[in-house]
């Protein structure tokens, strides 16, 4: 008996308005669905459907999808086609809202009735929800679509002009996480030399499935990076950073590393790196012995005489020397 009594209470709305044949007072209707994206396989996932402006007391409209990409919760409507509490808000509270489904193959179509008195007067946010199950998978999505739009005003008489803005459900690709570590490199070197290379590594934190491809770019002509590019579900990849800088006087110098990847939630992240070029260490000259006092006889060479000569410096330089004479009659080899 329940049932009987209120479908026919809507029936009885819907014939007035159907039936209306002067000018309604109340300004056009506007609807409209939200675009909403939600992961794969998320379950009572809530599409607002708002009103902007609007003014009515009885309304019905059909919304139909795609039913591969998501369809309505099992328990969106009672054995009464009596909307959930769950799917109404404070401008549809007063409304007794039912809601009948039909599916053909693929599609879902919901079509939506409902009466208040005397309604709602020129109200503005989210009217009631369409709560669904996402059904697709990554990357699919499909329209809301609106039909057999028809809004009445509290004395029965159907709203002329009323509009409908479709929205969407789409299936979002899992997005990957690009994660470092270290999170910096601090090289170092003497002047003259190249720093020893290093290592970072790369990996996909994300934990959903997704895919992390990724390149790694630098800044400064004096480093390199090998690999340049790669991909990772979740292993970690180790990237070697090469110096070449060995042409670099003493002194401080900073690089970026930069690992991006368009699909990434936090691309890019970057790596600071500070190198520290010392100077070349001094050689110290020392000499053994310190003077020579060759003695000959007047028409004859004096005897050959040699003294050594080494870096006393300790300190891992060089010593490059050269050995000069002032004067023609001696020679050092």
């Amino acid at each position: 008996m329940k049932k009987g009594r209120m479908s026919g209470r809507f029936l009885a709305v819907l014939l007035l308005a159907s039936a209306a044949v002067r000018p309604a007072a109340s300004a056009a209707v506007a609807i409209s669905a939200a675009d909403v994206s939600a992961g794969a396989g998320a379950a009572g996932v809530f599409v607002p459907v708002s009103i902007t402006n609007s003014t009515f007391a009885g309304f019905s409209f059909s919304l139909s999808f795609d039913n591969t990409v998501c369809d309505v919760v099992s328990d969106y409507f009672d054995a009464n086609n009596v909307i959930t509490p769950a799917a109404k808000t404070d401008l549809s509270s007063s409304f007794i809202i039912v809601v009948n489904k039909q599916v053909s193959g693929t599609t879902t179509l919901l079509r939506f009735a409902g009466a208040a008195y005397p309604g709602v007067s020129s109200a503005t946010g989210v009217f009631l929800y369409l709560i669904v199950d996402v059904t697709g998978p990554p990357g699919s999505s499909t329209s809301l679509s609106f039909s057999g739009i028809q809004f009445s005003d509290s004395g029965g008489n159907l709203i002329p002009d009323s509009s409908a803005e479709n929205g969407s459900v789409s299936v979002a690709i899992p997005q990957p996480s690009i994660s470092v570590s270290p999170g910096s490199l601090l090289p170092s070197c003497v002047e003259g030399q190249n720093a020893a290379s290093q290592t970072f590594e790369v990996w996909n934190s994300a934990g959903n499935g997704s895919t992390l491809n990724y390149t790694v770019s630098v800044n400064q002509a004096w480093l390199s990076c090998a690999p340049a590019s790669g991909s990772s579900t979740g292993e970690h990849d180790t990237i070697t950073v090469s110096y070449t800088t060995g042409g670099l006087s003493a002194g401080t110098y900073n690089a970026t590393i930069t690992i991006s990847d368009a699909n990434a939630t936090n691309s890019p992240q970057t790596i600071p790196v500070a190198l520290t070029v010392s100077a070349a260490p001094k050689p110290t000259i020392s000499r053994t012995p310190a003077a020579l006092s060759p003695s000959c006889v007047e028409g004859q060479n004096a005897a050959s005489q040699t003294f050594e000569v080494w870096n006393s410096a300790g300190n891992g330089s060089t010593l490059n020397y050269t050995v000069s004479v002032n004067q023609a009659w001696l020679s050092c080899a």
